[in-house]
């Protein structure tokens, strides 16, 4: 009696494994092949062993019980300007298979998380760049995708593999009912767009401006119920010079363009070098945070939050408004046109702007203001505890540790900052909540009362060490 029932015990507990399973297959542009397994290592025999391109993994990962995760060595890859992303057209990298609540399909770079991404001057660890500078959509499209994560990449343009005229970095398409529960974090998205023909401007705004964003959500227009997407997650990105932000009349592309939707979190970014806003939550506002970013030098706006009465959020069952905009740093924005450190257009509901540290804005310092108008909105938002250089006598000398406009600083917070411990915790009535982001850029939980901005007290030399990735226990 007791082997059956050890039996039965094991049977459990080899069912319970295969519920949870997650599918775990291997990328490496050096030594990997398209005509392998995907498995991590060849010790099994001909045809095992990483594959070799993104275009295999999109073709041949399949989802477990419990998801699948692509795993990424180091390496430059590069996409063909060929590939056909359906309704985005082409781009260098495709997804057109997503995952799914309890299945999430995650592509990463597993040395390129917590902040490894790379930054301005330091390339990261997974290069994802296309074969030729052309006229394409963006450099990865994913398109009938829900549930799916792009994390630690360094997505862009460099001297032997430049895009100065692709249109974006990673294009969401959320036009057809999928588009749901996207997340992008961890990424490095930089010099792209500069480039892009005048005519992918439909407003006459010039060179260097489609109307979209290094990271974008492609909405539906007009508006019907379950065609938008919604819940997407944007952590710990640093985006910089994208666009061309010497075009004085371009406001059309942003650093973050992720307004489809109810709930979208936008945490811990930075965005800097963008000729239009940092982050543009429009033209549907309602329910989401954008909170303790960074956003830096950009011509138009640092933050635009709008809601332009497309209903999006009303289709989705949504109230318009109800967004934490809170503990952001906004920095030397407005260079084009004075439009807003913080911008906020009327219809946009109530909201909370609360604690955000505004310095050498051209617009001055009120928060929010109308659109490219330094008046306050006559808005029923609450607006609380938001500081400036004539209020706490903040500068980028003695907030940061080394503050460039260029995106070269070193933008960990100064000892003796008026930013450290001078974060808010609060989430408007009715919003998200939690909706403070519980670590900070470099992956480590934040204190109980946060700072303002991507991270705590502390340089590169003085925080700990990032956390270590892609491990695993063997039993022995």
């Amino acid at each position: 009696m007791k082997k059956y029932v050890l039996v039965i015990g094991c049977l459990w507990m080899l069912t319970l494994a295969a519920a949870a399973q997650v599918n775990n297959y291997y990328v490496n542009t050096s030594t990997g092949s398209d005509s392998n397994n995907g498995t991590s290592a060849s010790a099994c025999g001909a045809g095992c062993g990483p594959w070799k391109t993104w275009a295999q993994a999109n073709t041949a990962a399949r989802l477990g019980t419990a998801g699948a995760t692509v795993h990424f060595a180091d390496g430059t890859y590069v996409g063909s300007t060929s590939n056909s992303c359906g309704a985005l057209n082409n781009a260098a990298f495709c997804i057109t298979h997503g995952g799914t609540a309890t299945q999430p399909l995650i592509y990463q770079c597993d040395n390129g998380l917590n902040g490894n991404a790379g930054h301005p001057g330091v390339p990261g660890h997974c290069l994802l760049r296309e074969s030729s500078d052309v006229n394409n959509d963006e450099l990865i499209g994913s398109v009938g995708t829900n549930y799916t994560t792009i994390q630690g990449f360094d997505i862009g343009g460099d001297g032997s593999h430049p895009a100065t005229q692709v249109q974006s970095g990673w294009t969401i398409y959320a036009k057809d009912g999928t588009g749901l529960f996207m997340n992008g974090s961890y990424n490095y998205l930089h010099d792209m767009t500069m480039g892009a023909p005048a005519s992918n401007n439909p407003n006459g705004e010039g060179p260097g401006c489609p109307p979209t964003g290094a990271i974008e959500y492609d909405g539906a227009y007009p508006v019907a119920p379950g065609r938008n997407g919604t819940d997407g997650t944007f952590i710990g990105n640093w985006i910089n010079n994208v666009g061309l932000v010497t075009n004085t009349a371009c406001n059309e592309f942003h650093g973050m363009y992720v307004g489809n939707g109810p709930r979208m979190r936008v945490q811990n970014n930075i965005v800097g070098n963008v000729p239009g806003s940092g982050i543009k939550i429009y033209g549907s506002n309602c329910s989401s945070v954008v909170t303790n970013n960074l956003v830096y030098h950009t011509g138009w706006w640092g933050i635009l939050v709008r809601d332009t009465g497309n209903g999006a959020c009303q289709a989705q069952g949504a109230a318009v408004g109800l967004s934490t905009i809170s503990n952001n740093q906004i920095v030397n924005t407005g260079f084009n046109k004075n439009c807003g450190a913080i911008a906020e257009g009327s219809g946009s509901g109530t909201n909370l702007y609360a604690n955000n540290l505004l310095i050498g804005n051209q617009s001055g310092q009120n928060v929010p203001v109308a659109n490219c108008s330094t008046t306050p909105i006559p808005s029923p938002s609450i607006v609380t505890g938001n500081l400036n250089t004539a209020n706490s006598g903040a500068t980028t000398a003695n907030t940061f540790v080394n503050y460039l406009d260029n995106g070269t600083g070193d933008y960990h917070l100064k000892a003796g900052s008026v930013a450290i411990g001078a974060g808010s915790t609060a989430c408007v009535s009715g919003g998200i909540s939690p909706c403070i982001p519980a670590t900070y850029f470099a992956g480590f939980a934040r204190p109980s009362r946060p700072s303002i901005g991507t991270d705590e007290l502390g340089t590169s030399a003085t925080q700990p060490p990032d956390a270590p990735t892609n491990l695993s226990a063997i039993a022995q």
